[in-house]
């Protein structure tokens, strides 16, 4: 895993939103470990850090930092969403057109963001709460308490 911190100098964070072509389908909670596994696989080959994240449905959120000098954040995304397509073995259009991203600005507008990860669930009534929305980041440290327990 990189070590990329949103804090280091040069790096840039961004918030993305990326959906599916066709909305209110269950691709993505249905398929979220060939989604983890395209990420993966993208980050193995160039370096960035989720350091928020929340899959729905039919459409996820993420902070996205990348290191000092690379801002390829389009060229990241057409590799997960590439690779992702391809475990499913589908046909036709998977994705919707392009990425919603935007540069974040500063301590303030990335903690918005990542608010805006972990709440989104609540904004679209799947959830009360976001502590009751397994798949985000919100989790992360109940995760890795499990997995060395």
């Amino acid at each position: 895993m990189s070590n990329i911190s949103p804090y280091e100098a040069n790096s840039i964070s961004a918030f993305f939103t990326v959906g599916l072509a066709r909305p209110g389908r269950l691709m993505l909670t249905n398929h979220v470990e060939r989604l983890r596994l395209a990420a993966e696989r993208t980050r193995a080959a160039r370096p960035f850090q989720l350091d928020a994240w929340v899959v729905l449905p039919d459409h996820l959120h993420c902070v996205m930092t990348v290191p000092a000098g690379d801002d390829d954040f389009a060229g990241r995304w057409l590799e997960i969403r590439r690779r992702f397509c391809d475990s499913l073995n589908t046909t036709g259009p998977i994705w919707q057109r392009g990425v919603r991203g935007q540069v974040i600005s500063g301590l303030t507008d990335y903690a918005d963001c990542v608010r805006r990860c972990w709440f989104d669930p609540v904004r679209h009534g799947l959830v009360a709460d976001p502590n009751d929305w397994f798949l985000s980041s919100l989790h992360d440290d109940e995760l890795l308490e499990r997995q060395a327990a």
